[in-house]
């Protein structure tokens, strides 16, 4: 059975290499950023896309507003 392919973005500080491979091993093509600016640029069109902001990396209030909400 193929997986279609989809995008996650995961905006952390310290990524964990235990939850990036369960989620590949679902199909999902993982960016790991940790920035709204990264985030940005990993973002593709071409794929169904998710993000997971992880606010335990204690992002500062400015960087936290300087992601994106929504996308269109």
């Amino acid at each position: 059975m193929d997986v279609a392919q989809r995008q996650l973005i995961l905006n952390v500080r310290n990524s964990s290499e235990t939850l990036c491979a369960r989620f590949e091993e679902r199909g999902w093509q993982i960016e790991i950023v940790s920035s709204a600016r990264d985030t940005r640029k990993a973002w593709r069109n071409d794929l169904a896309s998710g993000g997971l902001l992880d606010l335990s990396s204690h992002f500062e209030s400015r960087e936290l507003a300087a992601f994106p909400s929504n996308r269109p």
